[in-house]
């Protein structure tokens, strides 16, 4: 009996640290149909509302490797169903939804990070998976991946 008790609270502890740092809330997503890609790190989902990817920074009009950016967000979810994934703090100063967005269960952030269209724009706030965004970025910057990091 006690063995069984024991058994039990580790199973619910270990599933408690697991979901809190490696996956989502199942209960705290919408899916949403993007219409069209603004830059590297927002989007406009079919209802009209501008979506910003947390924790990253793509180029902005005009600097280096902003089509680049541009080109590979669109690749990723342009006129394709994704999960939004929200944390804490919903809406940014300029009344953009932020999320972290998911196809087939991969995180876009983390791949805009990790392919060198991205940098790590960290939030006091949304930091669900910051640790794992400074890996990506240290990792394309010492591989010197992508259009960010390239010679």
């Amino acid at each position: 009996m006690l063995t069984s008790i024991i058994l039990l609270v580790l199973i619910s502890i270990l599933t408690f640290f697991i979901k809190d740092k490696y996956l989502y809330d199942e209960l705290d997503y919408e899916i949403r149909y993007v219409a069209y890609v603004i830059d590297g790190d927002t989007f406009v989902d079919k209802n009209g509302e501008r979506v910003r990817l947390i924790g990253i920074n793509a180029p902005e009009i005009g600097e280096r490797c902003y089509e680049e950016a541009k080109a590979r967000l669109k690749e990723l979810i342009e006129k394709k169903y994704v999960k939004l994934v929200y944390d804490v703090k919903r809406k940014d100063r300029y009344n953009r939804t932020l999320a972290y967005v998911f196809v087939n269960d991969l995180n876009v952030n983390l791949i805009m990070i990790k392919e060198g269209y991205a940098v790590v724009y960290p939030d006091r706030l949304n930091t669900r998976f910051l640790n794992e965004f400074y890996s990506a970025e240290k990792y394309a910057r010492e591989n010197k991946i992508g259009c960010l990091w390239k010679d």
